[in-house]
């Protein structure tokens, strides 16, 4: 059956009450709510929410149907009474009077309870919530991405951690901020130092985690609501069996009175102890379960023995409310203590009926002088609060003045501009990191906050467009530098143009700053020219031939790829390959003996520090550098001197360890041979003579290269004088 829209200003009290017990009062808007609250005599509902007005509205129908329900039941007893005797009626007066009495008091409760609420407006407490969510913010904000991910994953597979939807939510919006100034500062450095025509990639290691976690945050909330979906159709239909057995309890006329009422407070447990059913059915279902307990109550209260039970159990109850109340007023957590006794205050009101006369007002001011020692804890809380937003909004007009000095005079070059960057985004830092201000004065803060940082950026992006316009015509400039002298080096007059290579040289230091990446780029292009170019003059090449010019450029290119050598673990293959090297070396020609020597100089370093820097022939390094520089001996490239006083310097160094050595084995006496530091001076000292012997080895190799080498010289000299022309 259609719930038709009831009119707040239509009909009497009465009717409007009849109409309110059908309706879903959520369905009303506010302003409705408090004209119906008008109309049925209830005050004070301005500053009140929704849910405030509404629970008021309900208690104030029960109270007026109870009310009506025993008014008739009394008026009905009054006349059967007056009937039979005159002693009765005077009893039935003072009971009346005693009845009255009680309906005062229960309006002075009610009363108090209305200043109560008066006290503690929703808006306050989530003011409250407001400046603790900003005080915990502040912590999380001064993280960096890493930390952040981590204190993100600790939430998400906490026990509560639907609870701490708001915290996540709020790491989530931080890390995102964080993140995307990150990416823009990456991108801005990534087109300074490159070419448009360049795509912008950027990976981070803490988005594709944070990336994984919200995915499995995701996940798990779609699994509890698929679960808490189960549960709460499984307590709507529990709920559904107690108010179906309450119903039969109350229908049933017959049994024990006694045994009804424990059934009930089973049932009135066992509906508390149910878990939450879906929103949709709640407040209807709440409505009717309700209705048939003020049914049962009604039942109960015929019978006097059960009402005395039920106010024993109501009274302690009750206690039991005031003794959580009293704890919480030394509870350090304001808004906990607060969100506590306003679920205390309704579970007084909904799950409790009343207790004997004589207890009501005792145990309404001690539950009161709790509830107010809380409130004031709450005030005394905001006071603080109002001071620390003052002080925040003092810190935000300072750090803005620094803000707009810092747009006053503006830098004018790169480096000036990266340390204004730096002050001005802590500066920025510093402004988001101060805590809650009201959106009355944050507005304004922020406006001015995002206005400035809106002028610098823009500043900031018009210098840099123009640098980057300079940087394009100073690399042009300096890559017309290399071109000239690449064309110096490949003209026949190149020794000619000593000067202009000089003069370039300056002028190369003179066109100023250019992205370090880029410079050191050209910079190593350009050097490479200009040392070629020097050392030709150094080793004569301008006297050189063409055919010997090109054997010299050959040769310098084969130093040049010798840098993509690859040697191989094994040192016999590592031999050939050098090997191979050498015979296409030698194919290229000879030069006269000064270039020639300047040359086999360049590549037996080439070589030596191919071997050095190879990590993979690390192990027998030694080795086969001295098996390298015997092939060399035997191609008359390296000089049989140095390698033989290399080896000689290496054996004198071992002799002198020997001898220290052998001299510490003098302080062991002849009993101490077993001794484990006897042993591994012994030990070490035929490492040591094993070492010299090799040394020797290496020394007669040497010597036999030497003389091998020698003997060959003389069989050429011998040969060239033989054919030599005799000048008769």
């Amino acid at each position: 059956m259609e719930q038709k829209a009831i009119n707040p200003s239509a009909g009497t009290k009465k009717e409007v009450q009849i109409k309110l017990r059908n309706k879903d009062l959520k369905t009303l808007k506010l302003v409705d709510l408090k004209k119906i609250s008008k109309e049925i005599g209830i005050k004070g509902v301005s500053n009140l929410k929704k849910d405030s007005i509404i629970d008021l509205i309900e208690k104030s129908i029960s109270e007026k149907v109870t009310r009506n329900k025993s008014t008739a039941k009394k008026s009905t007893a009054k006349k059967s009474t007056a009937k039979k005797s005159t002693a009765k009626k005077s009893t039935a007066k003072k009971s009346t009077a005693k009845k009255s009495n009680a309906k005062k008091s229960t309006a002075k409760k009610s009363t108090a309870k209305k200043s109560t609420a008066k006290k503690s407006p929703a808006k306050e407490s989530s003011r409250t919530e407001q400046i603790i969510k900003e005080n915990y913010l502040l912590k999380y904000k001064k993280l960096n991405l890493e930390k952040i991910n981590i204190i993100l994953e600790d939430v998400i597979e906490s026990s509560n951690w639907f609870n701490k939807n708001r915290e996540i939510q709020d790491l989530i919006k931080i890390f995102k901020e964080k993140f995307n100034n990150e990416l823009k500062k990456a991108e801005k450095k990534f087109f300074v130092e490159n070419s448009d025509d360049k795509k912008f990639i950027y990976k981070s290691e803490f988005k594709i985690k944070f990336d994984k976690l919200i995915f499995e945050y995701r996940n798990k909330r779609k699994k509890y609501f698929k679960d808490l979906e189960v549960t709460q159709n499984k307590n709507l239909e529990k709920k559904h069996e107690i108010i179906e057995n309450i119903k039969k309890l109350i229908d049933k006329n017959s049994g024990d009175f006694e045994e009804k009422y424990k059934e009930f407070k089973i049932n009135k447990e066992n509906w508390h102890n149910t878990g939450a059913v879906p929103r949709s059915k709640d407040q209807n279902l709440w409505q009717t379960f309700k209705h048939h307990v003020e049914r049962f109550y009604d039942l109960l209260h015929l019978n006097r023995k059960f009402r005395e039970v039920d106010y024993k159990h109501n009274y302690k109850e009750k206690l039991k409310i005031i003794e959580n109340a009293e704890l919480l007023t030394n509870e350090k957590d304001i808004i906990k203590a607060t969100r506590n006794i306003n679920i205390l205050h309704k579970k007084w009101k909904n799950e409790l009926g009343p207790v004997e006369k004589k207890h009501r007002e005792s145990l309404w001011k001690r539950f009161q002088l709790a509830t107010k020692e809380i409130q004031k804890n709450r005030k005394e809380f905001q006071k603080n609060a109002i001071k620390s937003i003052k002080e925040n909004i003092e810190f935000r007009e300072k750090i803005l003045k620094k803000m707009n000095l810092s747009l006053e005079q503006l830098p004018n070059n790169h480096r000036d501009w990266q340390k204004r960057i730096t002050s001005f985004q802590k500066l920025r830092e510093d402004f988001k990191a101060i805590g809650y201000i009201p959106n009355k004065d944050g507005k304004f803060l922020w406006k001015k906050f995002r206005d400035q940082s809106k002028i610098f950026m823009n500043s900031k992006n018009e210098f840099y467009k123009n640098q980057k316009e300079d940087y394009k015509n100073k690399v042009s400039q300096k890559k017309d530098l290399i071109n000239e002298i690449k064309f110096i080096l490949d003209s026949d007059d190149w020794h000619e143009k000593l000067e202009i290579v000089k003069k370039n040289q300056i002028k190369w230091k003179s066109i100023g700053f250019v992205p370090r990446k880029i410079d050191n780029k050209l910079w190593n292009e350009f050097s490479k020219y200009n040392n070629h170019y020097f050392e030709r003059i150094k080793s004569g090449y301008n006297k050189l031939n063409k055919k010997e010019a090109d054997f010299y450029n050959s040769k310098k290119d084969f130093i040049d790829k010798l840098k993509n050598l690859k040697l191989s673990k094994d040192i016999g293959k590592s031999i050939k390959i050098i090997e191979t090297s050498l015979k296409e070396w030698n194919k290229l020609g000879q030069l006269n003996n000064k270039i020639s020597q300047k040359l086999n100089n360049e590549f037996s370093k080439s070589l030596i520090k191919i071997i050095n820097n190879d990590k993979s022939v690390f192990e027998i390094k030694e080795d086969l550098i001295f098996e390298i520089r015997l092939k060399l001996l035997e191609h008359e490239i390296e000089n049989p001197n140095y390698i033989y006083e290399s080896e000689l310097k290496k054996e004198k160094n071992l002799i002198n360890e020997l001898n220290q050595l052998e001299n510490n084995l003098e302080f062991f006496t002849n009993s101490s041979s077993e001794n484990k530091l006897f042993k591994d001076v012994e030990k070490k000292i035929k490492i040591i003579k094993n070492q010299i012997g090799l040394i020797n080895e290496k020394k007669k190799r040497i010597n036999a290269l030497k003389k091998v080498n020698e003997k060959m010289m003389k069989s050429e000299k011998n040969d060239k004088k033989e054919n030599k022309p005799n000048e008769d």
